[in-house]
């Protein structure tokens, strides 16, 4: 008989955001992420390289667009890539599943456009990345994870029209790593006690609104070369910088609130940008600080 185990995320979250930080956190909104508690099935890691090995597994599903593959209720446990699929294109969903690992916990690459989908899990990585979706996996859905790494929590490269939304970071390098991935969407995530709490580089019209980004070392968001992207509704406190961007244009930062922060906005290098309707207050540095750009205020 199968052995099944009940995980209960709340009590593990609960004691890092107690124990990450002695700051007073009265009056700052936090989002309890969504709780995972399920039977879950011990599994051997996943190595999917082409359809047919996909095929193979017997996942509930057909592949197709409206049947995808559910991988689904699984415990998995490893020294090494917990999840891994690459080179196919069938449609699939990854739910439900705690993974963790020295190594990445999932780990996508060179998959069809459309056909990712990683919903509701509970990631841990001691030495790695818990997401990492790379070349061409356009139009993926990170949504609703809980993910506690000690390198990035999550790092996309060359993944348009994405959707980052309802997920937990901790304790990470990054909590969300973007990079040539253009027209993103990094929507009501809670990125906390990481290095970098979400930096997008090298991509064009991405959407950051909603986040909660707190406690982080460097940065709470941040954009590098990220020119016509929309910075709004976010809450940014306790980090060394609210917002960072450089060498960025046509920048839209809109109703933010940047409190508690070293530093709320700073600009190197950024034209056409467009600061208005934020609340900056309660910063031990400067509230605005420019350099080398023209914007506007």
């Amino acid at each position: 008989m199968k052995r099944k185990y009940t995980l209960l995320i709340f009590v593990l979250l609960f004691s890092i955001f107690v124990s990450s930080s002695s700051e007073t956190f009265f009056n700052i909104p936090f989002v309890e992420p969504q709780i995972l508690s399920t039977s879950l099935i011990p599994h051997d890691p996943i190595v999917i390289y082409d359809d047919d090995t996909f095929d193979s597994f017997g996942f509930s599903g057909n592949g197709s667009e409206f049947y995808p593959y559910l991988i689904e209720n699984l415990l998995i446990e490893t020294s090494g890539i917990g999840i891994e699929i690459k080179d196919t294109t069938r449609h699939f969903i990854i739910q439900h599943c705690s993974i963790n690992s020295t190594d990445r916990c999932i780990f996508i690459n060179s998959v069809t456009p459309g056909t990712v989908s990683i919903l509701n899990n509970f990631l841990t990585s001691s030495e790695n990345s818990g997401i990492s979706i790379w070349n061409g996996c356009h139009e993926s859905v990170i949504k609703d994870n809980v993910v506690v790494s000690a390198w990035t929590a999550l790092d996309m490269f060359n993944c348009d029209y994405s959707e980052i939304k309802g997920n937990y970071f901790a304790n990470a390098s990054d909590g969300i790593y973007i990079e040539e991935s253009d027209f993103c969407v990094i929507l009501d995530n809670t990125c906390f006690n990481n290095e970098f709490g979400i930096f997008v580089a090298f991509s064009t019209y991405v959407t950051i609104s909603n986040n909660q980004v707190l406690h982080n070392t460097y940065e709470g968001i941040a954009t590098d070369s990220g020119d016509n992207s929309l910075i709004m509704d976010n809450y940014c406190a306790y980090n060394n910088y609210g917002i960072f961007a450089l060498l960025a244009a046509n920048l839209d930062i809109v109703n933010n609130t940047l409190v508690y922060n070293n530093e709320g906005l700073n600009f190197e290098g950024c034209d056409n940008a467009d600061i208005r309707k934020n609340r900056i207050h309660q910063n031990t540095g400067a509230g605005i600080s420019l350099s080398h750009g023209q914007t506007t205020l």
